[in-house]
């Protein structure tokens, strides 16, 4: 199967591993019947999906201006698709109001002394 048997086999591994640590925590935290895990879950999923279509359409637009010859051209490709996509996520997560992402804010502030 070759580079896609590869791609293949680590997509498998990283699932199995999913479904291990799924079931591990509903053995040591019980049922996850709540709906706030799954609310969560479609957020980050949808920040995600968004910011895959940014980054995609930045490395795309990239791709066209540059001929990509170069190493610092496909960088150039790779960093700024990349900033583009983790700008948008972080957007998507805090216009959603993401839990998870206001935990990270307040992490932040803390951090760095801002309350």
């Amino acid at each position: 199967f070759g580079i896609v048997g590869l791609a293949m086999a680590f997509s498998l591994a990283a699932f199995v591993q999913l479904v291990w640590l799924f079931v591990a925590l509903r053995l040591s935290c019980g049922p996850l019947s709540n709906g706030a895990i799954r609310t969560s879950f479609f957020k980050t999923v949808f920040a995600t999906i968004i910011a895959l279509f940014v980054g995609y359409g930045c490395r795309q637009w990239i791709g066209m201006a540059f001929p990509l010859i170069q190493f610092w051209q496909v960088a150039l490709q790779a960093g700024l698709a990349a900033v583009a996509g983790g700008v948008v996520f972080f957007m998507a997560s805090w216009l959603m109001r993401s839990k998870e992402f206001e935990e990270l804010l307040g992490g932040i502030r803390r951090k760095w002394g801002r309350s």
